[in-house]
């Protein structure tokens, strides 16, 4: 990698294929090819302060939080694609992976219900009810999603006779 170049605005400095670490204001690093980052002085958050080129051999893909931090830095904003999980080959919407605040309405994924779900008001301390099904992986906070989750729990796998 070469060393870092101090940048204080101007003409794109290398060519846009190039791969490049920049360093930005705020003090955060990113990768990425050049003409994927804004070298135009917009946003003093997300302004870039130095550059370096990075040898293809070092490359790692950035990430998407890289480019979503970019835009943010530039004024934009990024509305994240919610998170999934595979169940049975069929993706759903990720579940809770942590309480939510006291009184928020929980919708349980349950097989054992005709509709596939039940729901459920969070309480506001120790809710051993709510840890063992944020455990299990079952709470969502829409109905839509623990619906998904209960049509792919049941979804009948595909076995070769023989």
């Amino acid at each position: 990698m070469s060393e870092w170049i101090k940048w204080e605005g101007g003409e794109f400095p290398v060519p846009p294929e190039t791969l490049v670490e920049v360093r930005t204001i705020t003090g955060d690093c990113l990768r990425g090819r050049a003409y994927k980052l804004c070298w135009r002085l917009i946003d003093p958050l997300g302004n870039i302060t130095a550059y370096r080129v990075v040898e293809e051999g070092d490359a790692v893909r950035p990430r998407d939080e890289d480019y979503a931090q970019i835009l943010r830095g530039n004024g934009w904003t990024v509305i994240e694609p919610p998170r999934t999980i595979t169940v049975n080959g069929v993706e759903v919407p990720e579940p809770l992976r942590e309480a939510p605040p006291a009184e928020t309405r929980i919708y349980v994924t349950d097989i054992a219900r005709v509709e596939g779900f039940f729901f459920y008001i969070a309480k506001q301390h120790n809710d051993s009810r709510l840890e063992r099904c944020i455990e299990r992986g079952i709470c969502h906070l829409t109905k839509e999603a623990a619906v998904a989750h209960f049509l792919a729990l049941i979804k009948p796998s595909r076995r070769d006779c023989k």
